[in-house]
C-alpha cells in the first residue's frame, strides 16, 4: 500500500482520492454503476485461483473492419489505445483517417491519435478516435491488442467477472 497525492503517480488520477489494483477487486466480481456512482461487489463461489500473467485482466473483444481483436479492459483508461504493428497485421487493408497526430499520454507514452473507420464494440458500428502505438515484443501480452477504457462503452453500468475474464457493459 502507498499513501500519497495520486495526481504525482498519473495525470488520469488526479481527481481520484484511492486506486484499488486487480490483485484485489479480482476476489470478487463487481458491477461500476456510473449513475449511481457506487461499486456493487458480488462473491464469487468458490474464488477463482490466478494462473497466468493476464489472469488479473479482464478482456473485451471488439471488430476492427470486420476483424476481431482482444483488448484489456482498463476502468481508468480514457479511450482506446492500440498496437499499431499487430492492428496492421491483422487486419488488411487497414483504413485509418488520412490526419494524424502526435500526442503525449501522460509524461512519458507517445503516441498518434487518429479516426479509425468501422469499429464495432458491442451492437455500436462507428468510427473512432483511438491512440496508436508501437507494439510491445510479441511475446508480451500474446493476442492482445490494445487497451480500451469503460469510457469508450458509454455505459451506465460495466460488469466486471473475473471468473470468466469477461467485461460486459448496459
Amino acid at each position: 500500500m502507498r499513501v500519497g497525492h495520486l495526481a504525482e503517480y498519473s495525470e488520469f488520477a488526479r481527481n481520484g482520492d484511492a486506486i484499488i489494483g486487480t490483485d484485489l477487486l479480482k476476489l470478487a466480481n463487481f458491477t461500476i454503476d456510473y449513475d449511481a456512482r457506487k461499486i456493487i461487489f458480488h462473491s464469487l463461489n468458490p474464488p477463482t485461483p490466478a494462473i497466468g500473467p493476464l489472469s488479473n485482466c479482464l478482456f473485451l473483444d471488439i471488430l476492427i473492419q470486420g476483424r476481431p481483436v482482444r483488448l484489456i479492459a482498463d476502468a481508468g483508461f480514457p479511450g482506446i489505445l492500440l498496437f499499431e504493428e499487430r492492428l496492421l497485421a491483422s487486419v488488411p487493408n487497414l483504413t485509418i483517417a488520412d490526419r494524424q497526430s502526435n500526442v503525449t499520454v501522460g509524461e512519458r507514452l507517445h503516441a498518434k491519435q487518429t479516426m479509425l473507420r468501422n469499429v464495432v464494440i458491442g451492437p455500436v458500428r462507428r468510427d473512432l478516435s483511438v491512440l496508436l502505438i508501437k507494439a510491445p515484443a510479441p511475446d508480451m501480452l500474446p493476442g492482445i491488442f490494445g487497451v480500451i477504457g469503460t469510457s469508450a462503452l458509454n455505459a451506465h453500468r460495466v460488469n466486471c467477472n473475473f471468473a470468466d475474464g469477461i467485461m460486459t457493459w448496459e
